[in-house]
């Protein structure tokens, strides 16, 4: 709890965290925990970056927290959207954030069978097993990620950056919702990459899809 803690406390000051997956990369899956770390963007993920980066280029937004899984196509994308926006938020990479490198089997089985599924209706239908992995991923992620906040609230204009994985990015978005004390947020947020759905905003007004403008009137 105490990571939980001291996420609620820094978003206590009216900050928003821009939760995003990885950028398309040129081999989407792969077995070997090895190879799949090193798997980097493809032209077209290097191009995603461009709309998140426009996104922190926006008003008044001031960039303060970077935090990456530790594969190599994230770490990509961080510093490609943070860009020279980053000032003084260096890219913190955290093995929480990529998560176990032996997830159960049926995680990705469940994952693929509701992948449009909001997140309640994706935790409703799951096993045991998976409800308990995805639980058990959110609350050592934000254990982990906690140690990387500044020790005072941000402001409403700072933003805080997440890179990581597809579906513990939406499970990431509904526990900072959740600690910001937005009600319903597992009923609206949906698995990344559908219809567009780049990753996902949180801030004072609850959680929203963060989605790519060539998409966004699908």
């Amino acid at each position: 709890m105490a990571g939980a803690e001291r996420w609620r406390e820094c978003l206590s000051g009216g900050c928003s965290v821009l939760l995003l997956r990885h950028g398309t990369t040129s081999v989407e899956m792969c077995d070997d925990v090895e190879d799949d770390l090193q798997r980097r963007l493809s032209p077209r993920g290097e191009g995603e970056c461009a709309h998140a980066r426009a996104y922190l280029a926006a008003g008044a937004r001031r960039l303060r927290v970077v935090l990456s899984s530790t594969a190599d196509r994230c770490r990509e994308t961080a510093l490609r959207v943070a860009g020279d926006r980053g000032g003084g938020a260096a890219v913190a990479v955290d093995d929480a954030l990529y998560g176990p490198t032996d997830p159960p089997a049926d995680v990705l089985t469940h994952f693929r069978a509701h992948h449009g599924a909001s997140l309640q209706a994706f935790m409703a239908a799951a096993p045991p097993s998976v409800a308990a992995f995805l639980d058990s991923y959110v609350a050592d992620a934000l254990a982990a990620t906690a140690a990387h906040l500044p020790d005072a609230p941000l402001l409403p204009n700072d933003v805080i950056v997440v890179v990581g994985h597809s579906i513990y990015i939406s499970c990431l978005a509904v526990a900072l919702a959740e600690l910001r004390g937005c009600a319903g947020a597992a009923a609206v947020v949906r698995p990344v990459q559908v219809r567009g759905v780049e990753g996902f905003v949180v801030d004072a007004a609850g959680v929203t899809a963060f989605q790519h403008p060539a998409t966004s009137g699908e």
